[in-house]
């Protein structure tokens, strides 16, 4: 897989979008990433410290706090290093 192709994979755009914000809602992440609003609901369990507040999402336009997993920040850092490293 290329690195351009990494960059533009749904999932990346996803962590990208909610590294820079916490505080957004579904549909805001859904124009992000290139998401739907159900494959965000699936992904949020990996990505996302899922909360009472994020458990149940009644609406794409339900604004919430969403604190990302240390896991997937840090797998976020990681391509960002090997993506540097192979740029340069």
């Amino acid at each position: 897989m290329e690195i351009k192709e990494i960059e533009d994979h749904k999932i990346i755009k996803l962590i990208k979008f909610s590294a820079k914000k916490s505080m957004f809602t579904v549909g805001q992440a859904a124009t992000a990433s290139g998401k739907p609003f159900d494959e965000f609901k699936r992904a949020r369990y990996e990505i996302f410290q899922v909360t009472p507040n994020t458990e149940e999402i009644r609406s794409i336009n339900q604004n919430s706090y969403w604190e990302l997993k240390t896991s997937a920040f840090f797998s976020y850092l990681s391509f960002l290093e090997y993506r540097d490293s192979v740029i340069t």
